[in-house]
């Protein structure tokens, strides 16, 4: 009895816990891009791509995938977190979530088509279930080009003017750039008890 307790108790700790560097979400296959398209310093500069959160996460990671039509560099960029304007486009700045300059770590992709640029975030960017905008900008190389997915099953936008504002439809590339998101949902409150009670029952057990 004592080891079926001790079970139970594990299981639901780790579903209490954080997943500390899981994948949130993902626009595409980054071994099986479409044709990359110039960001920097063109009108496609500052494009977005709309992810859907089901549970509250904690963003602590983006990586992103693209090519060099130059050589290779270690790019820094920038990004921000905007909520849906209800009309299938980025809408208000959430939480001021606007992060510049950040630097990213480049590895090869195993397709040899071009680069993931993973990008740590200073601080966590805590997000409750709804549906948000990432805008990325690459505001240190003209010789990046996005890699974008294959399916256009994520909606995308481009701005030719700020990374939070003045977004059209991306009528160049109707498809996402590729990305994923990294970190950990949030338990929900029910679920912190359960692993509190766990500790407690195992406690007591242990004393007699």
């Amino acid at each position: 009895m004592i080891k079926v307790s001790i079970v139970f108790v594990s299981t639901t700790l780790a579903s209490a816990c954080f997943s500390s560097g899981a994948t949130l979400f993902t626009s595409g296959d980054y071994n099986n891009p479409g044709l990359g398209f110039v960001s920097s310093p063109y009108a496609s500069q500052y494009i977005a791509a709309q992810f859907i959160v089901t549970n509250a996460i904690s963003l602590t990671g983006i990586n992103v995938a693209g090519r060099y039509g130059g050589v290779a560099q270690d790019d820094q960029f920038s990004i921000a977190i905007m909520a849906d304007s209800g009309n299938s486009m980025p809408g208000e700045l959430v939480d001021n979530y606007v992060f510049s300059s950040i630097p990213s770590t480049r590895s090869a992709l195993s397709s040899g088509e071009g680069y993931i640029n993973s990008l740590n975030l200073s601080s966590a960017i805590t997000l409750g279930a709804g549906t948000y905008w990432l805008a990325v900008a690459n505001g240190s190389s003209s010789y990046w080009s996005w890699l974008n997915s294959l399916s256009s099953g994520t909606l995308s936008a481009s701005s030719s003017t700020f990374l939070t504002s003045g977004y059209l439809p991306f009528n160049d590339a109707p498809v996402p750039f590729i990305f994923n998101l990294e970190g950990s949902v949030i338990p929900e409150p029910s679920a912190l008890v359960l692993g509190l009670f766990g500790l407690d029952f195992l406690t007591r057990r242990k004393r007699f």
